[in-house]
C-alpha cells in the first residue's frame, strides 16, 4: 500500500508535506509557553464573564421594567378610582 502511494504521489511530496507539518507542529509547541497558556485563559474567562454578565443585565432590566409597569398600573388605578369617588 504504501508503495503503491509512492508511486502514485511521489517520494518528494509526501517528505515536503512532512516537513511541513513537522514545522507547524514544532512552531506550536515552541509558542504554546505559559504566557500564551495565561492569555488564552484570560481571553476565555473575560469571554464567560461577559456573556454571564450580559445575562444578568438583561433579566436586571426585564424585572425593573416589570416593576416600573406595576407601579404605572398601580398609580393609575388609584388616580381612576380618585377621580370616580371624586377625592
Amino acid at each position: 500500500m504504501w508503495l503503491q502511494m509512492l508511486k502514485t504521489v511521489g517520494w518528494r511530496v509526501i517528505l515536503v508535506t512532512g516537513a511541513i507539518y513537522g514545522s507547524v507542529y514544532l512552531y506550536e509547541r515552541l509558542t504554546w509557553t505559559n504566557k500564551a497558556k495565561e492569555r488564552s485563559f484570560k481571553r476565555q474567562y473575560v469571554d464567560h464573564a461577559t456573556r454571564k454578565l450580559r445575562l444578568i443585565v438583561d433579566l436586571t432590566s426585564a424585572n425593573c421594567s416589570h416593576q416600573v409597569q406595576q407601579y404605572v398600573f398601580h398609580l393609575f388605578s388609584c388616580l381612576v378610582t380618585r377621580s370616580v369617588h371624586g377625592f
